[in-house]
């Protein structure tokens, strides 16, 4: 995240530390500590204060051009006494020098000692509060209680959640997470992805129109066609035509996206594992065709847990997903006044306020996103992702501790 945002991380570990290849450690320069050895009393240890020396020392130089520390634990582990007196000291001599300390327990630090009985005379000494720093704790609970614990007042203890890296924890592909990033899908409200071949009878102009919709009342959108396939004839005019549609609905490319032009590799067609991967990322499927035998990507939604939205008008879907889905009327190439076995001919629905049905659709999926668990899953993808609790918790304190 630091390098990310333009930062120059410096991480500070004990010597004889090698971070593994795959390490986010490896972006960022090592700098080492002497190793020091610990035990039951100080009294007992006679490199104790000789070991504090050399901390002080190699910690300054380390820290010599960094404006900000990061430390996880530091100030609470006994464990990390000679690290905890040693920065303590830096801190005092370096004013303009700031610290931000994780702490991710909500054991207090006496009950802490009485258990590991490391240096517990020298930690009783260390439960006051750290030069020009803040505590870092995860939830807001615990923080009369974290403060009590650590001697500081309750507004020197800051709220950073634990973020989570949504892109890796659900595995997903790397062209993925390159859509994911572009077109910054995972801050949207309503995600919709529809799989096709660029064909009229399928209406993914109808997705566009429900989606349109969806953003007039106040929510951010990303429709992701999957289109494969689609290069030639009519195919290039229709999708140029919904282009045009799209942003004449208000819109932007960012909103609607044709993901045969977003890389070449994908331009013909897409991997499964792409397509199951903007499934369990999406929450809203809205397949208007007017005439399938079965679809899978149908199933494939319902699966992964999108709403689904289908076509009253082709009966083939009402008895495959029966109450499984919402159906609403978008005609087909059925007639459905007539037997199945008369079936040939067309439903045509004619609107008296074709904005207005689709605004009612609209109205619809933000109902249901508003339930859980959909409502818990958007809030937490949107505001627990990496960038997010960067911006908004992080870096705000990162920006107070240079000024």
């Amino acid at each position: 995240m630091l390098k990310k945002f333009g930062y120059n991380p410096v991480v500070i570990a004990t010597e004889g530390f090698s971070p593994p290849k795959d390490s986010p450690f490896n972006l960022a320069e090592i700098r080492y500590l002497p190793e020091t050895r610990t035990e039951s009393d100080s009294k007992k240890d006679p490199d104790f204060d000789k070991d504090i020396e050399k901390l002080v020392q190699t910690t300054e130089e380390n820290l010599k051009d960094i404006d900000v520390v990061f430390t996880h634990d530091l100030i609470y582990l006994p464990d990390y006494l000679k690290y905890n007196l040693a920065c303590r000291i830096v801190a005092d001599k370096n004013p303009k020098l700031r610290w931000l300390h994780w702490i991710h327990s909500a054991t207090s630090p006496n009950q802490l000692s009485q258990e590991r009985q490391i240096y517990p005379d020298k930690y009783q000494e260390m439960i006051k509060p750290f030069p020009n720093s803040f505590i870092v704790y995860p939830n807001t609970y615990d923080i009369p209680r974290a403060a009590k614990s650590f001697g500081v007042e309750e507004n020197q203890v800051k709220h950073v959640p634990h973020p989570i890296d949504y892109n890796t924890y659900m595995k997903f592909d790397d062209m993925t997470i390159k859509l994911i990033n572009a077109k910054n899908i995972l801050q949207a409200d309503v995600i919709s992805v529809y799989p096709l071949r660029v064909d009229r009878g399928k209406q993914p102009h109808i997705n566009i129109e429900i989606m349109a919709e969806v953003k007039k009342l106040g929510f951010s959108v990303r429709m992701i066609f999957v289109d494969f396939h689609s290069t030639g004839g009519d195919k290039i005019t229709y999708k140029e035509e919904m282009k045009k549609q799209a942003i004449e609905a208000g819109l932007n490319e960012n909103e609607v996206i044709f993901t045969s032009e977003f890389d070449k590799e994908i331009e013909l067609e897409a991997p499964r594992s792409f397509v199951s991967d903007l499934f369990r990322l999406s929450n809203v499927f809205i397949l208007p065709s007017m005439s399938e035998t079965y679809s899978l990507i149908a199933q494939e939604a319902l699966l992964t847990g999108n709403i689904l939205i289908l076509n009253h008008d082709f009966p083939a879907m009402r008895s495959i997903y029966t109450s499984h889905a919402i159906y609403r009327r978008f005609s087909s190439n059925v007639d459905i006044t007539v037997e199945p076995k008369d079936s040939a001919g067309k439903t045509e629905v004619n609107y008296a306020n074709r904005q207005g049905y689709m605004s009612d659709i609209a109205k619809l999926i933000i109902s249901k996103l508003k339930e859980e668990p959909y409502a818990g899953q958007i809030e937490f993808r949107q505001k627990r992702n990496l960038d997010s609790v960067f911006r908004n918790y992080i870096q705000p304190l990162i920006e107070w501790a240079k000024e």
